[in-house]
């Protein structure tokens, strides 16, 4: 990757960071006026300090780009990215699920217009960044990443403030102002679980934002789907970003799980078992294979072998969660009606996330039967199974609001039905893994090898290249 010094640039980096710095004190007088907010308004602290900390990032891009080589600025901005992801992702979730508190005053709608000038100007400094990139000054990715990240957050904080206003509708702002939820509407619920889900989607795309800047620092090379597809889908590929995408997005629902289970421990116990099952499999498996295709990478028949031993040890944990289901999960399903009406809200993570991975799920089983690949196999069948799940438990939300003698044979037959399906994938694990070690899986392991020579001699042939 390579940029050269842009005096624009510098200039816009700098400008940015200090008219970032200078306006926080706008969200900081929110808390404070009229009145200060307690813990109602820490979301305008949070606010605050994210304009600070990025205003101080801005203006260290800015002199570092006369200093430091787009794979150190790649790496250092990258870094401090997966060091905010927990925080980020925390506060865009909190933020779309409370509601604003604060006056509609002047401030307010004042704070309204710097949030919207500061994407503005973010969205001018990409639309440069990418004249440049076109150019040829690659090294930029990066830095518009990072400028992209934090657009996509402000627009978070445009969210808190303008679908406030939307929410607010019918709801009695007397008792909400009095520290009284029983104000809020079903109306202002459906407009959280949009926001919430509109939310994730930001997290998840500022995580991948994150991870490409990170192998591309690493790689030398740019991940720009826009400007280098080829070689970008298979940096994608060959760092598996996409399985840390959902390592972390499944991570973020287990704590989500964790903090509704403590309101209603019957209903999202086995939620909080299902994602931690998945991580329990998920993780050891990433780490496996990257350990094993790099210390066998010229021996196609060990790793094939090898990595059957990690369906093996992924149907030990199948085949406890499903005795877990027989035995627990027509209990779970129903006490789903005794949730509280706000913990219906987390549904709307669960549910959209569930859908994206029963369709991943089913394109990842039909592509990992081209491949042969083992791994592959597995992940696809614990995305439906994962997503089974999740279905069903909120079937049985819906039903138990319409027939409550409906619900208790849907939630039997239900918890009976997610038992024997993950019996089944665990026991077929459990076959696939011991035949794979065998040697057993003729065709699979043709086609295995045959998509190892093809990944080995993509980078043979880009190394020549270079």
């Amino acid at each position: 990757m390579r940029y050269q010094y842009r005096p624009p640039l510098f200039r816009m980096l700098v400008g940015n960071g200090i008219f970032m710095i200078l306006l926080s004190g706008a969200f900081i007088a929110e808390y404070f006026y009229p009145r200060m907010m307690g813990l109602n308004g820490v979301s305008f602290l949070a606010f605050a300090l994210f304009h600070i900390v990025e205003g101080f990032v801005f203006i260290k891009m800015g002199f570092a780009l006369k200093t430091k080589r787009p794979c150190e600025m790649g790496k250092n901005l990258s870094r401090y990215e997966f060091a905010m992801t927990p925080i980020t992702a925390l506060s865009i979730l909190s933020v779309s699920a409370i509601f604003p508190l604060a006056e509609r005053d002047w401030l307010y709608f004042l704070n309204i217009g710097i949030t919207g000038a500061h994407i503005l100007i973010r969205f001018s400094l990409i639309l440069y960044i990418n004249i440049l990139i076109r150019k040829g000054e690659d090294g930029f990715v990066p830095i518009r990443n990072h400028v992209y990240i934090g657009m996509s957050i402000l627009f978070v904080v445009l969210n808190y403030y303008v679908f406030g206003i939307i929410k607010s509708f019918g709801v009695d702002m007397h008792l909400i102002f009095e520290g009284d939820i029983a104000g809020l509407t079903e109306y202002f619920l459906i407009m959280s679980l949009l926001e919430i889900t509109v939310g994730v989607l930001v997290m998840l795309q500022s995580y991948f934002l994150c991870i490409a800047s990170h192998f591309s620092a690493k790689e030398d090379t740019p991940i720009d789907l826009r400007t280098n597809a080829t070689i970008s889908k298979q940096l994608i590929e060959k760092y598996d970003i996409f399985s840390y995408i959902s390592i972390f997005a499944n991570g973020v629902l287990l704590l989500l799980s964790i903090m509704s289970a403590f309101v209603s421990p019957e209903a999202y116990l086995p939620l909080v078992i299902l994602y931690g099952v998945v991580l329990a499999v998920r993780i050891p498996s990433l780490i496996s294979k990257k350990r094993i295709r790099s210390k066998y990478k010229d021996e196609p028949i060990v790793i094939f072998k090898k990595e059957h031993s990690v369906l093996l040890y992924a149907s030990i944990f199948l085949v406890a969660y499903s005795v877990i289901a027989f035995l627990f999960g027509r209990v779970a399903l129903e006490k789903v009606d005794e949730i509280h009406q706000t913990m219906f809200m987390t549904f709307g993570i669960f549910v959209p996330w569930s859908i994206i991975k029963m369709v991943l799920g089913i394109r990842s089983y039909f592509h990992s039967q081209k491949l042969g690949d083992p791994l592959a196999l597995l992940n696809s069948y614990i995305d439906l199974v994962l997503s089974l799940f999740t279905l069903a438990h909120t079937f049985g939300i819906v039903a138990a609001r319409t027939d409550k003698e409906f619900f208790h044979y849907s939630a039997i037959v239900s918890a009976i039905i997610l038992g024997l399906f993950c019996l089944y994938i665990a026991i077929r694990l459990l076959v696939i893994g011991i035949r794979g070690k065998l040697n057993l899986r003729g065709k699979a392991f043709e086609h295995f090898s045959l998509f190892l020579r093809q990944g080995n001699n993509g980078n043979e042939e880009e190394a020549k290249e270079e």
